[in-house]
């Protein structure tokens, strides 16, 4: 019979210790941590960490509009800097360099041959004769003799050809710093333009900032949710137990982990309003004082969770 007695005790202090939450204590719990989570996390806090105006609108401009202001910027800035006229300069040099001469034009004394007394030749440009020989004045110079420096000046093609290698020989470092400063330009210009637009950057993307801050904020206010969750229910003496919050043995052992009762601005009898350590301050529901209240609210904050607790965003 006394063995009996003890079994149905024994019973009795388990179901004691295993009290199923209330729907009532629940709801009042879940409303805490609603409050404790809007109080870190807001939309203003997220806008501001990001660096955008609050509250973000949406994007003035498609994406491929502000690439085409993009590429329209570069080349503008490009342009101040190494200008196109650098290369034309240079080949107009080149073209009065290597002067094309036509029939019947008068060709300037020029050497046609490397040694000899008829190393110079001048007069008119007949043209070439059956036998390939350039016509100047009274003079035929045989093909021996036409090096590709006397022929430039007869033969169209191979004028172009060398104008061109000059040209690219005098620009090569123009051409690769013009390369160069066009891609130091590309990032910060595109970043400034996308930014300006409405958008916001993440690595080498961007995206809305509007529906960006939207989905961060629900992903914030998820993520803050889930880790108070466990340690408010702890703290009033709950523990999870499958899909049921139960009563522990005692809620004095969870109060370290959030601070001193005196100072906790999550129990159920401060919700309508909590002062600071200093009495000198009241929650108030105008807008425009939110920001003063949650920085008089820090230090409580702090206390019951630590400094380092939880940074939006991160």
């Amino acid at each position: 019979m006394f063995k009996f007695l003890s079994f149905i005790l024994l019973i009795s202090c388990t179901i004691g210790f295993s009290e199923t939450i209330t729907a009532e204590k629940e709801a009042a719990i879940k409303t805490e941590i609603d409050k404790a989570v809007k109080d870190y996390v807001t939309p203003l806090l997220l806008a501001q960490k990001l660096s955008i105006e609050f509250p973000p609108t949406p994007p003035t401009k498609k994406s491929s509009q502000v690439d085409a202001e993009v590429l329209k910027r570069i080349k503008a800035k490009i342009e101040e800097k190494y200008p196109s006229s650098t290369i034309t300069k240079h080949r107009k040099a080149a073209l009065k360099q290597f002067r094309l001469y036509k029939k019947g034009e008068h060709v300037e004394k020029m050497r046609v041959r490397p040694t000899g007394n008829r190393a110079f030749a001048a007069g008119e440009f007949k043209g070439f004769n059956r036998n390939g020989q350039l016509l100047i004045g009274n003079d035929a110079i045989s093909k021996v003799d036409l090096k590709e420096a006397v022929m430039v000046h007869f033969d169209a093609k191979l004028r172009m050809e060398k104008v061109k290698k000059v040209v690219e020989a005098k620009l090569f470092y123009f051409h690769q710093d013009r390369e160069k400063y066009s891609q130091s330009l590309a990032a910060p210009v595109k970043a400034e333009l996308y930014a300006k637009a409405g958008y916001i950057q993440k690595g080498s993307k961007f995206y809305p900032a509007h529906t960006y801050l939207k989905k961060l904020y629900t992903l914030e206010s998820k993520k803050l949710t889930e880790k108070l969750t466990t340690q408010i229910f702890a703290k009033h003496g709950y523990t999870k137990d499958g899909d049921k919050w139960i009563k522990g043995e005692s809620e004095s052992n969870e109060q370290d982990d959030f601070g001193d009762d005196e100072d906790d601005s999550f129990d159920d009898d401060t919700e309508e309003g909590d002062e600071t350590e200093d009495d000198d301050t009241e929650e108030d529901d105008d807008t425009e004082e939110d920001d003063d209240d949650n920085e008089k609210e820090a230090p409580k904050r702090q206390k019951l969770f630590g400094p380092d607790f939880y940074t939006p965003g991160n």
